[in-house]
């Protein structure tokens, strides 16, 4: 019998395909399609990362860090540009928080999470040129190509994501923009609680046990990412089924 950590994000991934120009309902099976392809994903992406971690530290060395994911992620240059934009726009967050709080902001900035994140790059929020860690840093000429390349695909989807909530109801509209906030790590909108996080790891299964909070909050960012990319992928094909009927909006 399958265990139930693969399970887990029905609903999430409902609202997320809806917020991301889905039908309200999915088709058929869909859901279980998606989650099984993020938990593949992520759990090899998870186990990469330790492993990146474990070359550098040592296995009994503290966490598993975002930058050991990044490492782990270097020779995917989408994957790494993804990293960049989420980066770059939480120094954005963390520096308006500091602002608003005087000053010292610093404890209410490192709650910031991946909500709050992902509905700005889903309309479109600019980046900017912040300072990235140095991790990151060193990785901007590998990932330029990519990161223009997201923005492009940026900008139709929210062209898309427009014209696909002209035809919604009020109260549709307003679920569409709650869903647009919608990630498996903190999907209720605010910062995602130890209990996200612990259910987060078991979902990954045995390498999501050694994530920091960081790490976790970054790979749920790269599932949102992953989902969109899907999405988009069934539109341009104009496919019948898979990962739902969402192109019937557009017909």
């Amino acid at each position: 019998m399958e265990s139930q950590p693969q399970r887990q994000y029905a609903e999430q991934l409902r609202q997320m395909m809806f917020g991301l120009g889905d039908l309200p309902e999915p088709c058929g099976g869909s859901l279980d399609l998606v989650e099984d392809f993020l938990r593949l994903r992520l759990s090899r992406w998870a186990a990469a990362a330790v492993a990146a971690h474990e070359r550098r530290d040592g296995p009994h060395e503290a966490e598993v860090s975002a930058a050991d994911l990044v490492a782990a992620l270097r020779s995917n240059r989408r994957a790494l540009a993804h990293c960049i934009r989420y980066h770059r726009l939480l120094a954005e967050r963390r520096a308006a928080c500091r602002l608003e709080n005087g000053g010292d902001g610093a404890e209410e900035a490192a709650e910031i999470d991946g909500p709050e994140l992902v509905e700005q790059l889903a309309e479109g929020a600019d980046c900017g040129e912040r300072s990235l860690p140095p991790f990151l840093e060193s990785a901007l000429p590998e990932a330029a190509d990519a990161l223009a390349q997201l923005q492009a695909e940026q900008q139709q989807r929210l062209q898309r994501l427009n014209r696909c909530s002209e035809g919604l109801s009020p109260a549709d509209y307003a679920r569409f923009a709650r869903s647009r906030r919608c990630c498996l790590v903190g999907h209720g909108g605010g910062s995602a609680s130890r209990s996200d996080l612990r259910r987060f790891r078991s979902w990954l299964g045995p390498a999501g046990h050694s994530l920091s909070s960081a790490a976790c909050r970054l790979l749920s960012y790269l599932a949102h990412q992953a989902v969109a990319e899907l999405l988009d992928t069934v539109k341009l094909r104009r496919a019948e089924t898979w990962p739902s009927e969402a192109l019937l909006l557009e017909a």
